[in-house]
């Protein structure tokens, strides 16, 4: 069976439609029904479940599915392992990032990496930490960088320690004027992004018996404006704040708190030439950064 039939199904599994599954692999969208009734017939089931908004893999397509994804991801790796012996590189790399880091690192670590190696494609997603790991773990993304604070069975790296700051209207006033201290947030209400990663927030909640009053709330320039308006306070960290532009006071909290960002990949067997040209190239770049 050729390996394009593999292609098509992941296409169509991944957009959940054969309209746009078509157009992402330039085929027309029988050419791709074609394809996918052959290798229906071919293995005797049914891969589709097709609706009047969507496609869905059936029970028999999500079990066959993640080999499927593997016979590719192993053909990939072969077609770099052969452009190698013949001085050429190639592939994808697909990086799931925090949205700070795609902002205060990404565009140097991937214009560098182009540089160097033209014939590597690169894909960069942004998403929350526990949607990176996800994205690893199930193969939607090649490698992550995120808040490692939490636990999980991937490969981790760590590469910054990056430290987490208090951020307050222009006329409030902690009881030390140089930082925030623990009696102090026992007293303010906090304004947290929805579906933020918060270990190391909640470590140190737990740490110093720390109950606030906080609530969630949907996007960080709303939280920054409620700040400003003096809605409240909240707790970001230090590679946001350096893109951030608000008139808000920033106060060091005291102990300091840390998220420590690292790079979230397979384990190094699994890993394709072209990844780990990437992940050497991160660590590099990373090296010696300091808070």
């Amino acid at each position: 069976m050729s390996i394009t039939a593999y292609q098509i199904v992941k296409s169509i599994a991944e957009q959940g439609s054969f309209i746009r599954a078509a157009e992402s692999i330039h085929l027309t969208p029988g050419a791709l029904s074609r394809s996918v009734s052959t290798l229906e017939k071919r293995w005797d089931l049914s891969l589709f479940t097709r609706t009047k908004n969507d496609v869905r893999l059936t029970s028999e397509g999500e079990l066959l599915y993640p080999y499927l994804c593997e016979v590719l991801r192993c053909e990939s790796i072969l077609n770099q392992k052969i452009a190698q012996v013949h001085g050429l590189e190639t592939g994808t790399v697909r990086i799931a990032a925090l949205g700070s880091v795609c902002r205060a690192w990404m565009p140097d670590i991937l214009g560098t990496f182009r540089q160097e190696h033209p014939g590597i494609r690169l894909q960069l997603m942004e998403a929350e930490t526990k949607d990176i790991i996800a994205m690893v773990q199930n193969k939607t993304a090649d490698i992550g960088l995120a808040d490692i604070s939490g636990e999980n069975d991937l490969q981790i790296i760590p590469l910054y320690e990056d430290p987490v700051y208090c951020v307050t209207a222009k006329n409030y006033f902690p009881s030390d004027k140089y930082y925030v201290s623990v009696n102090d947030m026992k007293e303010i209400f906090f304004l947290i992004q929805e579906n933020s990663d918060l270990f190391h927030i909640q470590r140190f909640w737990e740490q110093y018996d720390i109950k606030p009053s906080y609530s969630f709330v949907a996007g960080d320039n709303a939280i920054m404006a409620m700040v400003e308006g003096g809605f409240g306070a909240s707790i970001a960290p230090g590679m946001f704040l350096s893109a951030a532009n608000h008139n808000v006071e920033v106060y060091p909290i005291f102990p300091q708190i840390y998220r420590t960002i690292g790079l979230i990949a397979p384990k190094n067997s699994e890993l394709s030439p072209a990844q780990r040209c990437m992940i050497t190239h991160i660590r590099r770049h990373t090296k010696g950064l300091s808070s």
